[in-house]
């Protein structure tokens, strides 16, 4: 009478029996074998040979497919399953188990993988008698199977006394695992070609070393999940016992790895940069005339007057202004509660020291007006003009420069010009916590700020130059909201679910500027070509293409909701003009214009101008650069051809022309002399209506000499996640990015 396996052994038992009797290793050759298969497992081929009664599965508990002539899913097996039992209980053809099916499911509570050797031998093999010679078979390869893990498997020789469960799970858990494989049950019938090496048999029977080179062939092994309590068969499935252990874990920790990089902590909101994070942003005495530094400049440092949402001057580190009666002066009071993230106070020696070390945008024109900044107290400041000066405040407490941004006076002296860069102290909501230049910028809140304590506590700024990088990033949660999206990217997007579209309209335009014109020699000279440029171009085609349609078509670079701003049409599209204007110029055949310079990352734009110009004629190579070099070789006034620009710093009418159009102005290549005496004039008077015809006058006289070629206000496309709940687009009017950053909020 075999022994009731304990309740202890229940769960070695569930576990064993999962595993092909082939695959458990054991140095106490086949009687210790024998005894890992507990009596719960009691099909265990080599177990028959000791049984008289029948299998201790009952029929009406469950039926137990194991024969290779009954092979799960085969036609036989079919016909097996649709035989009705005997009234008795029994199953048709089959003795009932001697044992109660209650026993086992006693014994075993839960769905345990039974061990069947489906090998090809005569039926004795199966049911409560099995012949001798099926049992001599299955013990001889019982036994290579032993002695191959005897000798290649030294982590299997444990002691004898080790109870064989523990025998078998430190043997199981070793490094070699040489098995039979397993074949799901969708193969059955095929035969198995194990990986266990041959073993030769002496003339005495004994067995000798086995060979690792030769596998052999054995019986088809199959593991069947099976539930005890009665119902339909289950099919047999495979199982690889360690290996598809470790596939599951490794998957799992692939999966956790992911979850951690794809969603953003609580509190971090990540951001993809269509541009490569240049280390000047992070000092303000270097800002360019665009409004990209500003990206980074609202959330690091602070101005005495800048845009807000509640204008376009709003009081910042300054709590107030005056304008002197005779305009020129004017003093500034501090607040007293603003401070560096150093915990400095920001003083008037730091306003001061701001602006005399400023070089970026207008620098030249700000120090040509200024005649002196005079620290009258702690929290007091004046800037003295040489003489009135009108638009000072719209130059200093506005986008169009950075000289209005404060930075400590102490902090910079102590580390250098070149130790600021890398580790900059500033004013604003959001303090450094690391900057790798071109790849990655970090920022951490600062609870001391003066307006309020930023509510996402930890900023992650990312450069991703490709768009198609930056989408497949929006779309999986790594970033929370991607910038300068166009076309086919940007329609996808808007068809995403969860991923929402902004698109701010900029005080911005982009336009061509054509540097040769100042060249006598060169075709762009002649009027009548740059006119013929302008008509070549579908304005509208380009707008659907790149922006969906939002920006809106200009004939002037002054967006028209700037102060002083005259609305200029574009020029219709109309190609057969511009070839007749060419012939009329003199060149019927075109020219070459030479290279053609997109505004990074704007090429997909650049490829279509560049189109609609060969197509009258003026023919071009677009050359791309980076974005450092391209505003570099613009500044130093090595870019010649044709150039794609835009801006969308703020000011009025006169700011905006000031650095691109007047003698003096750094990106101007030249400029007209009505121009700049037009300019001088506006900039003294104090009269707004008076100046208001000043400026006028300026832009009607480029639009007249066609200084170059406007094409639209650009809308900035954004993608914004669905964990962002306030993401800043168009709180500040013309402004292209996400700002003011102690106002943003992610969803709870």
């Amino acid at each position: 009478m075999e022994p009731t396996p304990s309740s202890s052994a229940d769960l070695a038992t569930s576990r064993l029996c999962s595993t092909p009797w082939s695959r458990i290793p054991s140095s106490g050759g086949w009687s210790t074998r024998r005894g890992l298969v507990s009596s719960a497992c009691r099909l265990e081929a080599t177990r028959l040979s000791s049984w008289s009664a029948a299998s201790p599965i009952s029929p009406s508990s469950e039926r137990i497919v194991a024969n290779s002539r009954l092979t799960p899913g085969s036609a036989e097996d079919a016909r097996a399953r649709r035989r009705p039992a005997s009234p008795t209980g029994r199953s048709s053809g089959t003795r009932e188990s001697s044992r109660p099916s209650s026993w086992l499911r006693r014994s075993a509570p839960h769905s345990i993988g039974l061990v069947w050797p489906t090998c090809a031998y005569p039926s004795g093999c199966i049911g409560p008698k099995p012949t001798k010679s099926c049992v001599r078979s299955v013990q001889r390869r019982a036994r290579a199977v032993d002695v191959a893990a005897r000798r290649s498997t030294p982590s299997c020789q444990v002691p004898a006394t080790t109870s064989s469960w523990r025998r078998a799970r430190r043997c199981s858990l070793g490094r070699h695992r040489r098995s039979a494989s397993i074949h799901p049950a969708s193969t059955a019938g095929r035969s198995t070609r194990a990986s266990m090496p041959r073993s030769k048999t002496s003339s005495a029977g004994r067995f000798s070393r086995p060979s690792r080179e030769r596998p052999i062939r054995t019986p088809n092994h199959r593991v069947g999940l099976i539930s005890i309590a009665p119902g339909p068969t289950v099919r047999a499935m495979s199982l690889t016992h360690v290996r598809k252990t470790w596939m599951l874990v490794a998957v799992l920790i692939v999966l956790l790895v992911t979850a951690a990089r794809t969603f953003a902590a609580d509190g971090e909101m990540r951001y993809g940069l269509h541009v490569t994070l240049a280390a000047r942003w992070l000092d303000p005495a270097e800002t360019e005339a665009f409004s990209t530094p500003f990206m980074v400049l609202y959330a690091v440092h602070d101005a005495l007057v800048k845009p807000m949402p509640g204008g376009m001057q709003t009081p910042s580190l300054a709590e107030s202004w005056q304008e002197a009666r005779d305009h020129l002066s004017y003093t500034f009071t501090l607040r007293r509660n603003a401070k560096f993230h150093d915990g400095s106070p920001v003083t008037a020696e730091d306003v001061k020291f701001s602006f005399e070390r400023y070089k970026g945008a207008s620098a030249t024109l700000l120090k040509e007006k200024v005649s002196d900044v005079q620290v009258l107290g702690p929290s007091q400041v004046r800037f003295v003009l040489r003489d009135p000066w009108p638009d000072f405040m719209l130059f200093y407490g506005t986008t169009a420069s950075g000289a209005g941004w404060i930075v400590p006076k102490k902090y910079v002296e102590k580390v250098g010009e070149d130790g600021f860069k890398k580790a900059p102290i500033g004013a604003g909501p959001y303090r450094v916590v690391s900057s790798s230049p071109g790849v990655e910028l970090v920022l951490e809140a600062f609870d001391g700020y003066w307006r309020k304590a930023p509510s996402i506590k930890r900023l992650v700024m990312r450069t991703m130059t490709e768009e198609t990088t930056r989408a497949a990033a929006l779309k999986r949660g790594e970033v929370d909201l991607a910038y300068l999206f166009a076309g086919p990217v940007a329609e996808e997007l808007r068809r995403t679910p969860g991923v929402k579209l902004e698109a701010p309209l900029l005080t911005g335009a982009f336009w061509l500027e054509l540097p040769e014109q100042w060249d006598p020699k060169s075709p762009w000279h002649d009027r009548r070509v740059r006119l013929a440029a302008s008509h070549a171009i579908d304005r509208k085609a380009i707008n659907q293409a790149e922006t969906l349609g939002f920006s809106r078509l200009t004939g002037s670079i002054v967006p028209r909701i700037f102060q002083f701003a005259i609305t200029v049409e574009p020029p219709a599209y109309d190609p057969a003009r511009a070839k007749k204007l060419l012939a009329e110029a003199g060149y019927p055949n075109g020219f070459d214009a030479g290279e053609f310079y997109p505004f990074p990352p704007y090429n997909s734009m650049g490829e279509a101008i560049i189109g609609y110009l060969q197509a009258v004629g003026i023919k071009s190579r677009m050359r791309v650069m980076e974005r450092a070099a391209y505003f570099t070789a613009w500044r130093e006034k090595k870019l010649h051809g044709i150039i794609l620009v835009i801006t969308s710093v703020m000011g009025n009418a006169a700011t905006r022309l000031e650095p691109y159009a007047t003698k003096g102005g750094i990106y101007a290549y030249g400029s007209l002399p009505e121009i700049d005496d037009l300019f001088a004039r506006q900039a003294r008077e104090v009269d707004t209506k008076k100046r208001e015809a000043l400026v006028h006058q300026m832009q009607k006289a480029m639009t007249e000499h066609v200084l170059n070629v406007p094409i639209y206000d650009l809308a900035f496309i954004w993608g914004v996640g669905p964990r962002v709940e306030v993401s800043g687009a168009n709180a500040i009017p013309g402004f292209p990015y996400s700002a003011p950053f102690e106002d943003l909020k992610l969803k709870p």
